[in-house]
């Protein structure tokens, strides 16, 4: 104890001696332990714990390649696709869509503002199984042509725009240049599939020609006990039999190997890092998986 003591006494004599040295030295140990924390709670929480959803070793992603490519890139799939997946599969609970899309927003309590947006499948959020903790999530009625237009805010929005205030459920902004109304609020930290603050039904309304239209980020959830190899082989039969039917549109579903969670852990860290520091639902875009 003793000798504890005469080495404490000694570091405390040398500071003194040099306070600009040691200052340095403090700082550069404060900061260092500070960065391995930071960084362990990422990785804990995107590379150990996978995504912050219910289940979510029982997400997956499914993208799409063209096969004829010598190099095929995956990429989203079109409202025809979407839907010809979602109906002839049934080792997935469900399929939902989502892609990026602008969003500017004004309201008469705050000046416009340009925000991350996205358009949904009126069942992304039950895929996910995330509820909005104010007002409803989106209905297919939303994503009727001709329906009157509405979105769903980030609790970030609902918190600067309308102070949180329960009267933002309903309320009407203008979101590029059109009038739209508030139907519900998103968790506190939520913003797949990154950082968004305003989510927009999207219409389901086929395209006249084949594969025009938006591309659609696919997302799906396993049905309980169904093994993503199953899923693989569904995907790949559903492949030949859409080649067959339009030759001139072959493209072929990719699914991963693992669920969506694992191979977020594994493969994507990196992009996810930057995203898990803004927001607990910021995961790496699923077409990169």
């Amino acid at each position: 104890m003793s000798e504890w003591w005469q080495d404490l006494r000694y570091g405390i004599r040398m500071i003194g001696k040099r306070p600009g040295t040691s200052a340095i030295a403090i700082v550069a140990l404060a900061l260092g332990i500070g960065l391995t924390t930071t960084m362990f709670s990422i990785v804990e929480g995107v590379i150990l714990r996978g995504l912050p959803f219910e289940d979510s070793d029982r997400l997956i992603a499914v993208n799409r390649a063209r096969i004829q490519d010598p190099d095929p890139r995956r990429g989203g799939a079109s409202i025809h696709e979407f839907l010809d997946w979602r109906s002839r599969q049934s080792s997935l609970e469900s399929l939902a869509g989502y892609g990026g899309a602008s969003a500017i927003i004004a309201s008469d309590t705050a000046l416009p503002e340009r925000l991350r947006g996205s358009r949904i499948t009126t069942n992304l959020m039950q895929v996910l199984k995330v509820v909005p903790i104010r007002g409803r999530d989106f209905t297919e009625a939303d994503a009727v042509a001709g329906a009157p237009p509405v979105i769903l805010i980030s609790y970030r929005q609902w918190q600067s725009r309308f102070g949180g205030r329960d009267d933002a459920i309903g309320a009407t902004v203008r979101l590029n240049g059109a009038p739209a109304t508030i139907v519900g609020v998103m968790p506190e930290k939520f913003g797949f599939p990154e950082a968004e603050d305003v989510w927009m039904p999207q219409s389901l309304a086929l395209p006249a020609k084949r594969g025009a239209g938006p591309a659609l980020n696919v997302v799906g959830r396993l049905r309980t006990g169904v093994p993503v190899g199953r899923v693989a082989a569904e995907f790949t039969a559903i492949a030949g039999q859409l080649a067959a039917e339009f030759p001139e549109n072959k493209t072929s579903p990719r699914v991963p190997g693992r669920s969506w969670s694992r191979r977020s852990r594994a493969g994507s860290a990196r992009r996810s890092t930057r995203c898990w520091a803004r927001c607990w639902a910021s995961c790496s875009s699923p077409a990169s998986t």
